[in-house]
């Protein structure tokens, strides 16, 4: 299984920033973003991993142009279309995924390898969203990407103004090669073509993913190599038939 990391996020959003270079270059905790999200995919047992760069893309090309520091084969992609929003850069690495399923991670969302672990641990043939169930819903949901689920556990809407919800989005998501069509179909007009709007259209043609719920606050914690097996699909019984009706 092939992984996709999008570097940008949405276009508009990079766009605004006055850096002399994208974000995912910059250090954070002594890392570059860009340098722990590949390495969450080595964590999680990827071998090819395709970044989907639009914004600064110069920067980021050069940064990745030595891939051998990674131990896996990273591949730097353009997507001219990445201003109209992150879903188009799955549309930009459709020959590289090919017929496979494949993993998509947003790297302003902070990927982690227990997400990683969780989606390629579900079914073949099932598209999925990783997600996580917050704790305190008040702190932790403000200005998250809210999911709202059916009784089966699959994604009913999406989006931050949610009022009722199950689940917060980790921006991790299994998805299936058919998922192209959908994305062509949200490029051909002026529609958004966030994520989230991919997600929307594949709720309305009966193709919703489900959700798989996973615990990223462990990593980092020292010790944290034995949990990562520790994921869970998100089961019905979580969900109370008062939620579902809400």
């Amino acid at each position: 299984m092939k992984g996709i990391l999008v570097a940008v996020g949405l276009g508009e959003q990079v766009a605004r920033r006055t850096w002399y270079r994208p974000h995912q270059v910059r250090p954070l905790l002594e890392r570059p973003p860009v340098d722990r999200a590949i390495d969450a995919f080595v964590r999680a047992g990827f071998e090819e991993v395709a970044v989907v760069v639009g914004h600064g893309e110069d920067v980021l090309w050069q940064y990745l142009e030595d891939s051998a520091r990674y131990g896996i084969a990273v591949y730097c992609m353009h997507n001219a279309q990445h201003a109209r929003g992150s879903a188009t850069a799955i549309y930009a690495a459709r020959a590289f995924v090919g017929g496979e399923p494949f993993v998509v991670a947003l790297s302003s969302h902070g990927v982690t390898a227990n997400m990683l672990l969780s989606l390629r641990a579900r079914e073949r043939g099932t598209s999925a969203v990783c997600v996580e169930m917050p704790c305190g819903r008040t702190r932790e949901a403000r200005g998250a990407m809210k999911v709202r689920l059916d009784e089966r556990g699959r994604v009913r809407s999406m989006g931050k103004s949610l009022r009722h919800w199950h689940a917060l989005s980790t921006g991790a998501f299994l998805l299936q090669p058919d998922v192209f069509g959908h994305v062509s179909e949200l490029m051909r007009g002026d529609e958004d073509c966030s994520m989230r709007a991919l997600v929307e259209r594949m709720v309305v043609c009966g193709d919703a993913p489900y959700a798989c719920s996973v615990a990223p606050q462990w990593e980092g914690v020292p010790g944290c190599e034995r949990l990562l097996v520790w994921t869970t699909p998100l089961l019905t019984a979580r969900l109370t038939p008062e939620s579902l009706a809400a």
